[in-house]
């Protein structure tokens, strides 16, 4: 048997989520940038921001 431990931040809430909420969340990260790609640069800022909170 495989003990894994959970994984933290971003990818631990995404597992934590149900399928629906998954279609849900990716379309509401495609639709900002599909409307205005600079806000690409948001998402990625936001994503180092959060792997460094995580990791203190």
């Amino acid at each position: 048997m495989d003990n894994k431990e959970p994984r933290k931040g971003f990818l631990g809430e995404w597992d934590r989520l149900s399928t629906n909420m998954k279609i849900v969340a990716v379309i509401l990260m495609i639709v900002p940038i599909y409307f205005y790609p600079a806000s690409v640069i948001l998402f990625l800022g936001y994503a180092v921001f959060s792997n460094m909170r995580d990791k203190r």
